[in-house]
């Protein structure tokens, strides 16, 4: 079997039963297939993605048991990770009287899943790539779907790099169409807008995949669109906050995940993950820096900017 063959079966079962089935059906093909056996042991070995998926399908079955917030605690106590927060505790973490637009990095593949253990409200969305949407049903509940255009099926593939690419190959499995993902992703950004008109948090990665220096896409700047649209809002009531995660690599993260299983879950040593937010921008002076016609891209690259300015002294000592 061709390693991009078994990415489509574990997609497919990813759809179809989540984590659960997903990994099922990894041991069912490595106890079938030499290869895929052997990159099961090399990945125990030197990297660790499917202990951190197992993570994951436990995190989904805790949801469901302790809450969002508590089961991201435990996940982080599962992978070893403690989060090491800087400054006092703002009060829109607790206060349910305002919408939060949460924006930030996200290199480290966790951040999705360890962001609401610091948030003490259970009305969090995450924005996520449609297949993590998939993990679990009780994941659903708290993650919005969308899809880069770049994975869509009639995407031209672009050089060496994507055509060999596992990650690529399981996102494009999606199998859906430019028209779908645009479809998708207008959907999702418009849930996100009512969810902060209804006073609740909302979660973007606007550089997802990559560092919060690299390129933002404007979805962040069509949710703000989105959200003007509503008529007779408090724009005072709606909040958009920056965060950094920093301190560790995707590498550590995966050796965190490996080291725990290959210790059969004792507990042992925690490596520490800073988290600084910014300071909180309502919508009401957001409008009043921009404008209403503002693009979405003339939003994503101000609060880019915003965001870079903030979190100078740890991106660029």
């Amino acid at each position: 079997m061709k390693i991009m063959n078994f990415i489509g079966e574990i997609h497919k079962s990813l759809k179809e039963g989540g984590l659960s089935k997903a990994l099922d059906s990894w041991d069912d093909l490595r106890s079938k297939n030499t290869l895929i056996n052997l990159v099961y042991h090399l990945d125990s070995r030197f990297y660790g993605i499917y202990p951190l998926l197992e993570k994951f399908f436990q995190m989904d079955k805790d949801i469901e048991s302790y809450g969002l917030q508590n089961a991201s605690k435990f996940f982080l106590d599962n992978i070893g990770i403690n989060i090491d927060r800087e400054g006092k505790e703002e009060t829109w973490i607790k206060s349910k009287k305002k919408g939060v637009l949460l924006f930030g990095s996200h290199e480290f593949t966790i951040e999705p899943f360890i962001i609401p253990s610091i948030l003490q409200r259970s009305d969090v969305s995450v924005i996520v790539i449609k297949t993590a949407y998939h993990f679990g049903k009780n994941f659903k509940k708290n993650f919005i779907p969308i899809m880069p255009k770049r994975y869509a099926v009639d995407s031209p593939i672009r050089g060496l790099r994507d055509l060999f690419s596992p990650v690529n190959a399981l996102y494009r499995s999606e199998n859906l169409s430019e028209k779908d993902i645009i479809r998708l992703n207008q959907g999702s950004l418009k849930k996100a807008a009512h969810k902060l008109v209804n006073g609740e948090v909302v979660v973007i990665f606007p550089g997802a995949g990559s560092q919060i220096t690299n390129k933002w896409g404007e979805g962040i700047g069509r949710i703000v669109k989105n959200v003007l649209s509503f008529e007779n809002i408090n724009l005072d009531n709606i909040i958009l906050v920056p965060f950094l995660f920093y301190g560790l690599s995707v590498r550590d993260v995966f050796n965190c995940a490996r080291e725990r299983q290959r210790q059969r879950n004792e507990k042992g040593s925690f490596k520490k993950m800073g988290l600084m937010f910014g300071k909180e921008l309502n919508l009401r002076g957001l409008v009043e820096k921009l404008g209403y016609s503002s693009e979405p891209v003339k939003i994503a690259n101000f609060l880019k900017k915003k965001s870079l300015k903030e979190f100078e002294t740890v991106l660029f000592k």
